[in-house]
């Protein structure tokens, strides 16, 4: 039976951001503690992380912005937006972040686990090219996303996107990128999923897909990946073997958190 893989690490806990944030150490050092205390039959198996390089962080990110970040080192607090501060280790967590959602990748696609959660922070799914946005430093599924096609040659991407929230950062990255086709699944009416939906559709020629919430029973679950893999081109349309991988940006297979 294929075991599934699991990143952590104490440094993702020394982003600090107050105990009061919403997006706080404490979310994820209870999943942490839980993993120690349980037993799970040997279906486990640690990845260690890595730090991101720097080209690996500019496949994604404006140079200018990640001068921003590295600026922040060992400071007490930047303020990147109202909802998103630093802290001295920020920098650090947020390096290790992204480099451990490629590790992750990588194991998957080498065939060490059958699949893994990157159980990581800062989160990423709301940052932009060239800015911090919503809890997010780097946005560590576009860079995985990214790594995947440069580094392991894959053809397509789909990503199914669960949160409460729209990961507006990778429809941002990725917006005009075939590659890549981005399903959200929203809590309504949190955000706007339908109208996200329709503009993604029709940058793609294809009819406006449905709207899923995040009550919907696993039935919706099959139609809406379905429903996201018609968003690629057929893969006879370029002669080519097409090669699939599932990342989730939060809960579903190789990245979760609250963003």
């Amino acid at each position: 039976m294929a075991k599934t893989g699991v990143v952590k690490h104490p440094l993702y806990l020394e982003h600090k951001t107050g105990v009061l944030h919403p997006e706080n150490p404490y979310r994820l050092q209870i999943i942490y503690d839980m993993l120690e205390t349980n037993d799970f039959g040997g279906a486990l198996v640690n990845i260690e992380p890595r730090f991101a390089t720097l080209e690996e962080v500019l496949l994604v990110h404006d140079p200018n912005y990640v001068d921003r970040v590295l600026d922040s080192a060992e400071k007490p607090q930047i303020r990147f937006d109202p909802d998103t501060v630093t802290s001295p280790k920020t920098y650090k967590a947020a390096w290790l972040a992204a480099g451990g959602v490629m590790e992750a990748i990588r194991a998957v696609l080498a065939g060490d686990v059958g699949n893994a959660f990157a159980l990581i922070r800062p989160p990423g799914h709301h940052a932009l090219r060239d800015r911090a946005m919503g809890f997010c430093i780097f946005n560590n599924l576009a860079i995985g996303a990214k790594y995947g096609i440069e580094t392991h040659r894959l053809q397509r991407v789909l990503i199914l996107d669960w949160d409460l929230h729209h990961g507006n950062g990778i429809q941002s990255i990725f917006y005009d990128d075939p590659r890549f086709c981005i399903f959200p699944f929203t809590a309504i009416p949190f955000f706007r999923g339908r109208e996200v939906l329709t503009r993604l559709a029709r940058a793609r020629g294809k009819a406006t897909p449905s709207t899923f919430p995040l009550n919907s029973a696993v039935l919706t679950l099959i139609t809406a990946i379905s429903c996201a893999i018609s968003c690629f081109p057929s893969p006879g349309a370029t002669g080519r073997k097409s090669s699939w991988w599932l990342p989730g940006s939060t809960s579903i297979t190789t990245i979760p958190s609250d963003r």
